[in-house]
């Protein structure tokens, strides 16, 4: 064929190929309907806990699929719901100084969900949740006026936000997912609603002006507070060994209140994250929160008690170990550190002891 020949009829009207594209737009995995019928899903049972689930695509027939509270995505499908997310995220997300409309926070907040989905460590996802809740309680909607009803209807919008993230977080950590149940950020992002929510569900101040145990409902609801979030933890520790982030929450947490524990079922706790350290001795991270569980003053305000508390725990442990013939660095660490701990509430028992008789 010479080069001035016109091309054959079958070469000459073929279409140029497009540049390479996830999906066609007539996919069945096409962004846009997977998209929303990912965020409709999640967005319809936002104050419910969720069991999320991505599965590989080779193994997944349809995009997503969903039953009532559970639902599974694709790995294909997610990321592509996850660059639908960060263009919105980012072609329409408010700077933090910017007035928040309505319906972009809603697509923005949407947005930022799957997000956290695909990645559990996008901080700037995080950050803008953060802030999303923060504006319900800034200092516009306070200098609004003395208009009563503005300010519970202000109350009412930050504890749906704030149980609707609650329940989000819980279903990011209790859920089959790869890192999310072992993210720093979620676990911080946690931390910080406890910090700026808890207390503004349970004040101290009516604790502060008189005795905690006049406060009994107060006690009672942060007691059983607790007492889930620990069932969290755990469940997120069941998920990712060594879940050192999960129990340096629980650290925290603790220490945001630790009065409570004088009044909780400390024996029950300590039983129950016990019975998950046998399960899972090999975990670091969970004989080191019990041994800080059972260190800590403010578990157990009497020292009899809780010299009792960790040498009935100590005897357990030496038996699980003896039963077994189990030999591992953790149990031993717990063990010499009980053995520590018990020679010094020890003393402090004898020296109450003397100074009362004295």
């Amino acid at each position: 064929m010479s080069p001035s020949s016109p091309s054959p009829p079958h070469l000459s009207s073929r279409p140029p190929i497009p540049p390479e594209s996830p999906l066609s737009p007539d996919s069945p995995e096409s962004p846009p309907s997977t998209y929303t019928t990912l965020t409709t899903h999640l967005h319809t049972h936002r104050l419910s806990t969720l069991s999320l689930e991505i599965l590989p695509s080779a193994s997944s027939p349809t995009p997503i699929q969903h039953d009532h509270l559970a639902l599974a995505i694709s790995k294909r499908a997610l990321t592509h719901t996850f660059l639908t997310a960060r263009d919105i995220f980012l072609s329409r997300a408010p700077s933090p100084s910017d007035p928040y409309p309505t319906p972009l926070a809603h697509k923005v907040d949407l947005a930022t969900k799957v997000i956290l989905l695909y990645d559990p460590e996008h901080l700037s996802a995080a950050n803008w949740r953060k802030r999303r809740i923060s504006q319900f309680t800034g200092p516009s909607r306070a200098s609004r006026g003395d208009d009563v009803c503005g300010q519970d209807a202000a109350a009412a919008t930050l504890r749906l936000a704030v149980r609707e993230e609650w329940a989000f977080l819980t279903s990011l950590f209790t859920s089959p997912l790869a890192r999310h149940a072992k993210s720093s950020t979620l676990w911080w992002h946690r931390c910080w609603l406890v910090r700026n929510y808890i207390e503004h569900l349970f004040p101290r101040n009516p604790v502060a002006e008189g005795s905690i145990a006049q406060s009994r409902s107060l006690v009672d609801a942060l007691s059983a507070f607790l007492r889930a979030e620990m069932d969290v933890i755990l469940q997120a520790a069941e998920r990712h060994k060594a879940n050192y982030h999960a129990f340096h929450y629980g650290r925290r947490l603790l220490g945001l209140y630790p009065e409570v524990w004088s009044y909780a079922e400390k024996g029950e706790v300590v039983e129950q994250l016990r019975r998950w350290c046998f399960a899972h001795p090999r975990d670091a991270s969970g004989w080191g929160f019990l041994a800080f569980l059972l260190r800590r003053d403010g578990l157990v305000m009497d020292s009899e008690k809780r010299e009792g508390l960790i040498g009935k725990v100590s005897h357990q442990t030496r038996d699980f170990v003896a039963a077994l013939g189990w030999k591992g660095e953790s149990v031993e660490w717990f063990l010499r550190a009980m053995d520590d701990t018990a020679k010094q509430v020890g003393a402090i028992s004898m020296d109450s002891t003397e100074g009362g008789i004295g």
